[in-house]
């Protein structure tokens, strides 16, 4: 079972506004076709409150108010391999780590920090006009400080103090019950649809009843979603203060500080927004046992470390990217 959920909330966060979704109903004392932004009045309180609406997704209709009947993995009787493989009595550390780091795909998110720092990148470059030799510097050093191995080794550095051998055991274990090797397999399905068409998030929520949206807010406080998100801004905060003038590092510090404080009610909207997308082919039994399993003190203990080594790896990329890319932006721009 995927512990933590940030990049494909992240994902969901990055979506474009130009892929807003529009809401279609018809009226029905003019039997008018109505298309806006802003959603009815009724909208998301039940189909029988109001006209039947219909959501425009990138120039596709959707049914806001229905279940979806896709198949889920694991859902034909066909119990999925954990996502953690067992570990013997006599594994040693390094064994239960990277059954741990494998089981949460680290090495696949790392590989998305590389695209998202090149578009950033070209688009900062174009802004400031910065000429093609200088650009062509920063992408090696870009491609240099965001290597998906250096970020794993970054976060096995921090994550490995962080973690003590019997959680890790008793984390492995939980990931061989029934119910985490069915999470397992529809984070895996619909984890991919998700970063294909973010969009799907505001669907799922609207389908969210209100008991259903409870147990999504409660998994978040348990699973530290937004502090999870967040701690990666923490680490990009703390490189930015240092690579600030020093007279002005105390406040550099305090502004960053302040904007994650801003943006953490927003990240932990995306969190439960994302748990209602993913999870939505559970029961809300099967939400409230996954709500159980994110309480055991040993998995609470993972989240924290887990959180910690992304901090740790933006800070130490991002000091990394600029002092190579600051001599090079000086130069630029003399």
């Amino acid at each position: 079972m995927r512990w933590a959920l940030a990049a494909a909330v992240l994902l969901a966060v990055a979506a474009p506004a130009a892929d807003a979704q529009l809401y279609r109903w018809r009226d029905p004392e003019t039997g008018s076709v109505k298309l806006s932004s802003i959603p009815p009045p009724w909208y998301g309180r039940g189909v029988s409150n109001g006209p039947h609406v219909d959501m425009i997704m990138q120039g596709k209709a959707v049914d806001p108010m229905s279940r979806p009947a896709a198949p889920v993995a694991g859902g034909d009787g066909a119990l999925p391999a954990p996502r953690m493989l067992p570990q013997p009595p006599d594994a040693t550390r390094e064994q239960l780590i990277a059954a741990v780091v494998d089981g949460l795909r680290l090495r696949e998110q790392f590989q998305g920090w590389l695209p998202s720092v090149s578009e950033a990148l070209e688009r900062s470059a174009a802004a400031t006009r910065v000429g093609e030799p200088a650009r062509e510097a920063l992408r090696n050093v870009a491609r240099a400080a965001f290597r998906a191995d250096r970020l794993e080794a970054y976060f096995l550095k921090s994550f490995s103090a962080e973690i003590g051998d019997d959680d890790l055991r008793a984390v492995i274990e939980l990931e061989q019950a029934p119910l985490a090797r069915r999470v397992g397999a529809i984070e895996a399905a619909r984890g991919r649809r998700l970063a294909a068409d973010p969009q799907q998030v505001a669907a799922a929520e609207a389908r969210a009843g209100p008991e259903r949206r409870a147990i999504a807010e409660a998994i978040e406080q348990a699973a530290q979603g937004a502090d999870l998100m967040a701690a990666s801004l923490a680490g990009a905060a703390a490189a930015l203060a240092l690579a600030s003038p020093e007279d002005s590092r105390t406040r550099t510090a305090e502004v960053l500080q302040q904007s994650r404080a801003e943006i953490e009610p927003l990240l932990r909207r995306a969190f439960v927004g994302a748990v209602l997308y993913l999870y939505e082919p559970l029961t809300d039994a099967e939400l409230r046992e996954l709500l159980a399993l994110q309480k055991r003190p040993a998995v609470a203990r993972l989240n924290r470390a887990i959180g910690l080594g992304y901090a740790a790896t933006a800070q130490q990329s991002l000091s990394e990217f600029l002092a190579g890319a600051q001599p090079i932006v000086a130069t630029a721009r003399r």
